[in-house]
């Protein structure tokens, strides 16, 4: 009964935004966890394509899709409907995986990847730019709706992840790619007739960026994408680490996933509770001294059983993190969701494709070790970020 009414809190177009939110992030779960498998496979249905083919097009669709996102947060802010480049954006990203079901090679993988995934990605900041007009619109608790929407995110992030791998070993690849395709139109569909629809009336429109952007929140960017760079390096790192460096079993770097998407909803949805009494930028100092504790532990454990209970620190770091994330970035600049909103997902693309840059580097003179270690000066960055931040007159306490 208490969840039926956490949930009706929210209204009727609320829950139908987390409804899209979980599509969406199973959209992107289907196919962004096996880009990398899929074009170095050997042995499958794979494009059997080199490992610099495959950082070339991380780099490309990372590159242009900020730059789609960026003029789509702009056209949001000038008032044109998100729902409406929501929708844009998802219809792209099915047409994408239905190319990439059917094409055997790269060079077109690279083509669709430019101009379909890189206008697909857009969804993602849009849909959180729709759910804070909403949020505003209906005069609900900010700082808990995102919480909630973050983790509905993680939520179909599990999901999607799970039947993808589930779907590759039963019909190869094509099989997640036409799944990813299905759930991008259902998303269409509960989109058109129940997602809100907001136009900013003409007082309220802007130029679709802000004259002066402070340094404040450029410091915070920065913050947030070397968050995820670390996140980036240890996601990457860590199945070379268990199955090469220490031959623990290979299912171990699966388990470990599972376990902190598992654990990292309930931290999400906490830390609102506790941004209502703290203040939100110490909490996220919190979690990324959570964060230093798991990449320490990470870095010397050898063990299977050390490696799992690690996993409480992971998702505390990224749970917090990630749940008050979107917030403190939006309200930076409250006029600009779009824009904001796209910045902030920017930041994750940005900082996962650095660290993907920075494991290639790293495998190339070091240890996969020394990923961890990188991770962990990503957090001591972030802290200090953070501290420069509050200390800044110009920076109001939130």
């Amino acid at each position: 009964m208490q969840r039926l009414q956490f949930f009706s809190k929210f209204g009727r177009a609320g829950n139908w935004l987390l409804l899209a939110n979980v599509m969406t992030g199973s959209t992107f779960a289907f196919i962004i966890p096996v880009m990398s498998y899929f074009f170095l496979d050997q042995k499958g249905d794979g494009l059997n394509a080199r490992p610099i083919d495959f950082l070339i097009y991380l780099v490309a669709i990372t590159f242009f899709g900020t730059l789609c996102n960026q003029f789509m947060g702009r056209m949001a802010d000038k008032g044109h409907s998100s729902k409406w480049i929501y929708i844009f954006s998802m219809a792209c990203s099915a047409i994408a995986t239905l190319l990439y079901a059917n094409i055997e090679s790269v060079y077109l993988i690279f083509v669709v990847g430019i101009v379909f995934v890189s206008l697909g990605s857009a969804a993602v900041p849009q849909i959180l730019t729709v759910s804070r007009q909403y949020a505003d619109q209906a005069n609900i608790d900010v700082n808990q709706f995102n919480s909630v929407l973050r983790a509905s995110f993680a939520a179909g992030w599990v999901i999607g992840s799970s039947f993808s791998y589930e779907l590759i070993a039963r019909t190869g690849f094509s099989g997640a790619f036409y799944g990813s395709s299905i759930v991008s139109v259902l998303a269409i569909i509960v989109a058109l007739y129940a997602l809100p629809n907001y136009h900013k009336s003409k007082e309220h429109r802007t130029n679709g960026k802000p004259d002066f952007v402070p340094l404040g929140f450029w410091l915070l960017m920065g913050v947030m994408i070397i968050g995820n760079v670390a996140n980036s390096l240890y996601m990457l790192s860590i199945p070379l680490i268990i199955t090469n460096e220490l031959l623990l079993p290979e299912s171990l770097p699966g388990k470990l996933f599972a376990i902190v998407a598992f654990l990292e909803i309930p931290f999400m949805l906490y830390s609102a509770k506790l941004a209502i009494r703290f203040n939100r930028y110490h909490l996220v100092m919190v979690s990324f001294l959570m964060g230093l504790i798991f990449y320490l532990g990470i870095y010397f454990a050898t063990q299977s059983w050390q490696f799992m209970v690690l996993q409480i620190f992971n998702a505390a770091f990224i749970g917090i993190y990630a749940g008050l994330g979107i917030s403190i970035v939006q309200d930076q600049l409250p006029k600009f969701v779009g824009f904001t909103s796209t910045m902030y997902t920017n930041s994750l693309r940005i900082g996962s494709t650095l660290g993907a840059v920075g494991i290639f580097v790293v495998g190339e003179f070091f240890t996969y070790q020394a990923a961890v270690l990188a991770a962990l000066a990503c957090m001591l960055l972030c802290l200090i970020g953070l501290i420069l931040l509050q200390a800044s007159p110009t920076q109001k306490s939130v």
